[in-house]
């Protein structure tokens, strides 16, 4: 037995997190696939006065309620994006960049799902990111983004 596979599903267990092949899709938008390159930063509302460093990521779908990103790890230097003992990761700020675009979107959101991708792959998490309570002008730069997020997918294939 995998005993990484076994200890994945006690956390799954004690901390809440759904597996998304177990998980009830609850999406309330329309999603769309993309693969784009994107760097990103979190702010812990817990901690403001504290960031991450740009991170790389790879943004693998979007919509106006949430996105799924690979990421490498869920904690950054002092920072962690999750916190073992809850169902879902608190809320932050999240600031991200894609390519072709030098201004960030700075998104409200939480972590609320994640799993380990197949071994030897350049991302080892694959995440399920809630967005939340987005104002109107952040919800019509969200809608830009979007657009902005499918052409850059597009070129970048």
């Amino acid at each position: 037995m995998n005993t990484s596979i076994g200890i994945l599903e006690r956390i799954f267990v004690k901390t809440g997190f759904k597996k998304p092949s177990v998980a009830k899709d609850r999406r309330q938008s329309k999603r769309y696939r993309v693969d784009l390159p994107i760097k990103f930063r979190v702010y812990l509302r817990s901690r403001p006065e504290m960031t991450t460093d740009q991170i790389s990521a790879r943004l693998f779908d979007i919509s106006e309620h949430g996105m799924g990103m690979l990421i490498k790890t869920l904690q950054f230097d002092t920072i962690h994006i999750t916190k073992l003992d809850a169902q879902t990761s608190e809320e932050c700020l999240l600031e991200i960049w894609i390519p072709f675009d030098p201004d960030p979107i700075v998104l409200k959101g939480k972590m609320v799902w994640y799993i380990q991708t197949p071994e030897h792959q350049p991302f080892v998490l694959r995440v399920g990111v809630s967005l939340m309570d987005q104002s109107p002008a952040r919800t019509r730069k969200l809608k830009s983004f979007i657009n902005i997020c499918m052409h850059a997918g597009e070129m970048n294939r």
